[in-house]
C-alpha cells in the first residue's frame, strides 16, 4: 500500500482489523503473565519471600558483613530449589541454621558496643542478651529460639529431612533475618566492618 492510496481504504474494515490485532496482542500478554506466574508457583517459589531475601542480602552488604553469609543463604536456596533427595534437604537446613547463627554472631559485637555488659558467646545467651536490651521482644526471642530448635531437631540431627521442613525453615529464616536486621537498623546500631575495625 502507498500513501496516495490511503484515501481508498475502507475505514470500517481497517478499524476492525486494527481492533482484532490489538486484542490478539493483549491476549498474548495475558497468557505470558499467566505462564510466568504458573511457572513461579509450580516451582514452589514464594515471590514475596524471594523479594525479602534480596533485601536481606542488601542489608548484609550495606553492613559490611562477611560475603560468606550471602553465600550460605544462596547455597541453602540452591539446595532447596534443586534438591531431590532427603540428604540435599538436610544440607539445606544445615546452611539455614548456620546462617541464622552467623547473622546473630556477626551483629552481636555492634550490639554489645552499644549496650555493654557481658558479651554472650552461645546462641541461647545471645538471645537472652538481645531481649534484655530491647533488641528482641520476649515473643520474638521465643519465636527464633523455637525456629532454631525446629531446624536442629528436624533437619540437622536426623539422618534425612523432607522438603517441607526445608521450605518452612527457608521462609522463616529469611523473614526473621529481615525483621532482625531492620530492628538493629532502627536502634541506630552501627553494624559495619569499617566501624568495628576503627574501634579496635
Amino acid at each position: 500500500m502507498y500513501w496516495n492510496e490511503i484515501g481508498t481504504l475502507n475505514t470500517r474494515s481497517f478499524y476492525l482489523e486494527l481492533e482484532a490485532s490489538s486484542k490478539a496482542i493483549a491476549e498474548q500478554c495475558r497468557k505470558a503473565r499467566y505462564l510466568y506466574l504458573k511457572g513461579s508457583l509450580s516451582e514452589g517459589l514464594n515471590l514475596e519471600v524471594n523479594q525479602d531475601k534480596t533485601v536481606v542480602e542488601e542489608y548484609l552488604q550495606r553492613y559490611g558483613l562477611p560475603l560468606a553469609l550471602i553465600g550460605s543463604l544462596n547455597e541453602a536456596e540452591r539446595l532447596y530449589r534443586e534438591g531431590s533427595t532427603p540428604f540435599q534437604f538436610k544440607s539445606c537446613l544445615g546452611h539455614l541454621r548456620s546462617f541464622l547463627e552467623s547473622v546473630h554472631s556477626e551483629v552481636m559485637p555492634s550490639v554489645h558496643a552499644q549496650f555493654r555488659g557481658q558479651l554472650p558467646n552461645r546462641w541461647g545467651e545471645g538471645l537472652a542478651y538481645l531481649r534484655e536490651n530491647g533488641v528482641l521482644s520476649g515473643a520474638e526471642e521465643h519465636f527464633v529460639a523455637s525456629l532454631y530448635t525446629l531446624i536442629s531437631d528436624e533437619g540437622v540431627h536426623p539422618l534425612v529431612s523432607e522438603k517441607e521442613y526445608a521450605r518452612l525453615a527457608r521462609n522463616f529464616v529469611v523473614e526473621y533475618s529481615l525483621l532482625f536486621l531492620r530492628k538493629v537498623e532502627k536502634l541506630g546500631i552501627k553494624t559495619t566492618l569499617a566501624a568495628r575495625q576503627s574501634s579496635i
